[in-house]
């Protein structure tokens, strides 16, 4: 065998070594980067996923806060529609009563004739 051919050929076996190589250090990367991807906290929570406990502790805290404030907006309205309940039996109340005053009314200038 000629020195170029034995060049040629040392070439492509150490570059087909560098491609096996290179295959075997990116599946290593690979298998290392799913063992990674696949572990878990004590909560069952894949650890990659960041997670915020303060930012949990703080939406616990806001949905108290707006179920508190639902009720008080259901107790207001309540009273409000209690408020207006009372409101319109006044409204009959007067109505009764400015009734009655009218015919008392006519019934005083019937008798003084006018």
């Amino acid at each position: 065998m000629d020195v170029p051919t034995l060049l040629l050929e040392s070439f492509i076996g150490v570059g087909m070594a560098g491609i096996i190589y290179g295959l075997f250090t990116i599946h290593s990367k690979i298998k290392d980067l799913w063992e990674w991807h696949n572990k878990e906290d004590e909560e069952g929570v894949k650890v990659w996923y960041t997670r915020n406990k303060n930012m949990e502790d703080v939406l616990e805290k806001m949905s108290d806060v707006i179920e508190h404030m639902d009720r008080r907006e259901e107790r207001a309205l309540i009273i409000q529609n209690e408020t207006i309940r009372g409101l319109q039996e006044h409204t009959n109340a007067i109505t009764k009563l400015v009734a009655v005053v009218e015919a008392l009314t006519a019934i005083t200038l019937r008798r003084n004739g006018k």
